[in-house]
């Protein structure tokens, strides 16, 4: 006999399923396992015996089921029966005392939107979301998704560049220019909405991957947010309430450092006392919403809507919407748990829109102490959210689009087993977890900073000690790091004799930090040659991130502490990242300096 007949007739151990439980004995969609059978998958995972197959199979079947499960209808309890409908008329009686009480209804618009928000979460709670979501989906397929899938590829991609046109033209054209404000600045700026996506396009790993429909999706979103928080007061107030939220529930960390510190001390600002304080409370709050699966919802509702628009997984939006609100660190730990298993274009995806903006803490500061006007601030802070996750997945496209875990509602649903997530036990087990998360967290960003800060003055020494070695005794890596940048900044459509020294702040910002970039210019306005009015709203975009060299340690540390195994990916994309948010701002800053 052969070695292949020997192997055929050689006796094989049967595979042994165990049997599924019978539907009496089940509750609901649930399978529970008897005793017998976790008896023999115990031994089978110890022995190696056939047993082992079972395990293997219950478990495949298992995921099956969770898949399912998940997108299905679950009725309540006995328990939420009588006291979801109480919650709910509680959050109704809240709303209409919004309504007629004087005293309250000055923010009737805002407890609206909450009341509802909650109600309904309690109504589909008990009547299956399917009743909205196929008439809605039935709708948006045949009044848009089909007749726009009929269109031919070169056909969609041309008229969504006749739409980017007309909006930016239109915008550039059509409002009146205030003092100080030419033609001739606006027609520059409106070079500089073109010249910034050509120039990313440029940097692409594969450019034979782009989403080459993405580039007038994006210009379109950040013309229409700009023109919503510019030039509409209604936008300008939704987004100063909603950085105002944001910022509040950051400074209930920044109080609470009180009870370690003084006041005078808490007061001052310094990083190592509220900052860190502020990352170990965010982390904790954020372990306790995926303690409920809140988190895990959350970023199953954002997977839908970042392919749909964005073109990005659920945990790559995610960051793209809450990075300009929570800051570069913050906006990382809340998708903290799915680094671990994130594709390297959703890592670099990550990092640069992290970077691309600054948190409601930072803009309240620029704000009250430096007097940037906050409009600036909230609109480059919405412009940046479809900017960044579409110039970061135009450098590094996904190669393999089904390799995301939050690709999608259902492979979110499936995969959330491979969440880097301890199961706690309660909820004070879980608080405990993410005060642990939040302090490895705070102490690898606080170490990579300052080396990194330690490492550039070292090198900016050394340089003016080279320098001087020829006699030139004016210049340092601040002057060095400014010209390469001044072709850029010449884009932005200020007035000529104006552009080096936007240049020079934008080079401190990117050695340094955003507050000592903003500083710089609080002193130049100060001063008796300032900016003119022109050239301090378009500065105000083009230094709103926290894009910088020093920023760089911040970054690393907060991705290496979620995702220790992955820090050569993200220590090469660093930079990258770094590059990809410097041109997304300025991109901004050219969009509205096209319509200031």
């Amino acid at each position: 006999m052969t070695d292949m007949e020997m192997n055929l007739a050689a006796p094989r151990p049967s595979i042994q399923v165990a049997p599924l439980p019978s539907a009496a004995s089940s509750s609901g969609k649930e399978r529970r396992l008897s005793s017998s059978s976790v008896d023999s998958l115990k031994k089978g995972r110890s022995t190696g015996s056939p047993e082992g197959v079972t395990h293997d199979v219950l478990l495949s079947k298992e995921e099956d089921d969770d898949r399912d499960a998940s997108t299905e209808f679950r009725k309540p309890g006995k328990i939420g029966t009588f006291a979801w409908p109480v919650i709910a008329i509680v959050v109704l009686a809240w709303w209409v005392s919004s309504i007629i009480i004087p005293r309250t209804r000055h923010r009737w618009i805002v407890q609206s939107l909450w009341a509802w928000f909650f109600v309904l979460v309690i109504v589909f709670r008990f009547v299956p979301a399917t009743l909205v979501s196929r008439p809605v989906s039935a709708v948006w397929t045949t009044a848009l998704a089909n007749p726009v899938s009929n269109i031919p590829s070169r056909g969609r991609l041309a008229l969504l560049w006749l739409g980017a046109v007309a909006i930016t033209f239109g915008s550039a054209f059509g409002f009146q220019r205030p003092e100080g404000t030419t033609v001739t600045d606006r027609v520059i700026s409106l070079a500089g909405v073109y010249f910034f996506p050509i120039t990313i396009c440029g940097l692409s790993h594969n450019r034979g991957a782009i989403n080459w429909t993405r580039i007038p999706v994006s210009i379109i979103l950040q013309q229409a947010l700009a023109l919503f928080v510019l030039k509409s007061s209604a936008g300008f107030a939704i987004f100063a309430w909603f950085n105002a939220a944001v910022g509040d529930f950051a400074t209930c960390a920044v109080q609470a450092t009180a009870g370690i510190f003084d006041a005078d001390t808490t007061a001052k600002g310094w990083f190592f006392v509220s900052g860190l304080g502020v990352i170990i409370f965010v982390a904790s709050f954020m372990q306790m919403l995926y303690f409920f699966n809140w988190m895990q919802w959350l970023t199953k509702q954002f997977a839908w809507f970042g392919q749909k628009v964005l073109g990005a997984s659920g945990a790559e939006t995610f960051v793209a919407i809450w990075s300009p609100w929570f800051g570069q660190v913050n906006s990382a730990i809340l998708i903290g748990p799915y680094i671990e298993s994130m594709t390297d274009t959703e890592l670099f995806a990550v990092m640069a829109t992290s970077m691309s903006s600054v948190s409601s803490l930072m803009m309240g500061n620029y704000a009250t102490k430096m007097a940037i006007p906050l409009r600036s601030l909230l609109a480059q802070s919405a412009m940046v959210i479809p900017a960044s996750i579409i110039n970061a997945k135009i450098v590094f496209p996904e190669a393999d689009p089904s390799k995301p875990l939050t690709r999608s509602r259902e492979s979110t649903c499936a995969g959330r087993k491979k969440l880097n997530l301890r199961k706690a036990h309660d909820l004070l087990d879980s608080l405990s977890d993410g005060a642990l998360v939040g302090l490895r967290v705070a102490g690898l960003v606080l170490t990579n900073f300052f080396t990194i800060l330690a490492l550039l003055v070292f090198v900016d020494g050394t340089l003016i000690w080279i320098f001087r070695g020829f006699g030139v005794h004016a210049l340092d890596l601040h002057q060095v790091v400014a010209w390469p940048l001044f072709p850029l900044t010449a884009f932005l459509g200020m007035p000529r004799h104006e552009i080096f020294n936007l240049a020079y702040i934008v080079s401190g910002k990117l050695l340094v930090s955003s507050d000592f970039a903003f500083a710089s210019l609080a002193k130049i306005m100060a001063s008796p040659a300032p900016f003119s009015a022109r050239g301090f709203a378009v500065i105000s975009f083009a230094l709103a991130n926290t894009a910088s060299l020093a920023s760089l340690g911040t970054q690393i540390g907060v991705m290496v502490a979620f995702a220790p195994s992955r820090k050569t990916t993200i220590a090469q994309g660093a930079i990258p990242a770094l590059l990809v948010a410097t041109l997304t701002t300025l991109q901004t800053a050219a969009i509205a300096g096209s319509v200031l």
